[in-house]
């Protein structure tokens, strides 16, 4: 399995031995342990305040988003400033993050929300009653 950190406001791809997760995590860069990412998802670190004065003189925030290990986000996917995405999580496809999401669980949603845990059936069924061919996977260990 491959691990690396990708910077979602440039598009820049990190391996762990080039940069320590430490420097990373303590820039602005929004870094984080992928496996797969959807088409054309996005992750907004960053926000404006919702007083109009400070707005004008052209304030921002920023609020790390955190991405589990093993995470799928489906295709449209944003995710909001200061959001966790628990390891191992599926986020559906258009779904708008807005707060935290536990791990190992399927959500979807705007804004989105928990449907399911992520069972052992989930690694015996693919989509709808297609079942995964067991010489792929062992779906006997977690």
């Amino acid at each position: 399995m491959p691990s690396f950190a990708l910077c979602l406001k440039c598009g820049r791809k990190y391996n762990k031995d080039e940069y320590s997760w430490d420097e990373l995590r303590s820039s602005n860069a929004c870094c984080m342990d992928l496996e797969c990412l959807g088409t054309i998802c996005r992750t907004d670190a960053w926000g404006y305040p919702v007083a109009e004065k400070l707005r004008e003189k052209g304030y921002q925030f920023n609020a790390e988003i955190h991405i589990g290990k093993n995470c799928w986000l489906g295709a449209g996917v944003k995710v909001m400033p200061g959001v966790t995405i628990g390891d191992n999580t599926v986020i559906g496809a258009g779904s708008v993050v807005t707060h935290d999401i536990p791990a190992n669980v399927v959500a979807v949603g705007v804004p989105c929300r928990v449907m399911r845990e992520i069972s052992h059936k989930d690694r015996e069924i693919y989509f709808k009653d297609k079942r995964i061919d067991p010489s792929l996977i062992d779906c006997t260990k977690e």
